[in-house]
């Protein structure tokens, strides 16, 4: 996975972002696949977290299995399992 960091302003109008400023759209690279991340976005703690839920995941995970991805935020665990599961709704 691949982080790039940009400076991106906002205001904050009640419970909503309003972008004034984006000198770089912020993207994150995941299994080959480039997303574009929105204002208001979920990421794990820290990469080390994301990647210890990785590895405990994706083994685990049958070629052909159907995967239900809750909570699936950006969808970086849905990502990860495209190329073994048959279908995954997130």
């Amino acid at each position: 996975m691949t982080y790039l960091i940009v400076d991106r302003s906002n205001w904050k109008r009640g419970k909503k972002n309003i972008p004034i400023l984006t000198i770089e759209t912020p993207y994150l690279t995941i299994a080959g696949h480039k997303i574009v991340l929105p204002y208001e976005y979920f990421l794990q703690a820290s990469k080390a977290g994301q990647d210890a839920i990785l590895d405990a995941v994706v083994p685990n995970v049958a070629n052909g299995a159907k995967v239900l991805d809750l909570f699936s935020g950006l969808g970086i665990y849905s990502f990860a399992l495209a190329d073994k599961a048959e279908y995954i709704s997130a």
